[in-house]
Order: C-alpha cells, then sequence, then structure tokens
C-alpha cells in the first residue's frame, strides 16, 4: 500500500493513507501484527496440548455406566 502511494496510486483506506509517508512504519506494523497472530496461535497450541493431556488422565480408568434419573 505504501508503494502504491509511492508510484502516485491512490490508497485503499484512511490508515493506507495516512502511512504511506512512513512506509517503514507501515513494514514495521505488518510485521507486528504478523508476530501478534503468531503468538496467539503458540498460546492456542498450548491450551490444546494441555487440554489433550488432561483428557489422557481423565481416560486412565475404565468406563462406568450412570444412572440418570
Amino acid at each position: 500500500m505504501a508503494k502504491a502511494a509511492a508510484e502516485g496510486k491512490k490508497p485503499c483506506c484512511l490508515i493506507s493513507e495516512m502511512l504511506a509517508p512512513f512506509s517503514e512504519a507501515f513494514e514495521h506494523m505488518l510485521n507486528a501484527r504478523k508476530e501478534f497472530l503468531l503468538a496467539v496461535r503458540a498460546i492456542i497450541d498450548k491450551r490444546i496440548e494441555l487440554l489433550e493431556k488432561a483428557a489422557a488422565k481423565k481416560k486412565s480408568g475404565p468406563a462406568r455406566q450412570v444412572e440418570v434419573k
């Protein structure tokens, strides 16, 4: 988007228009967004791992039938 502004093309949104003179800053923001998403992915992966470990511990005993009233 910053490249488009440098080539004289019209930016597609207000944020792009504001960041056009700061193309280096725009790249940092894109990288930061990617890093944030990677951090969220790592958190989710860890939670899945913990849930799987907890489920494995629960399943260690035999299944039993429970009477429902």
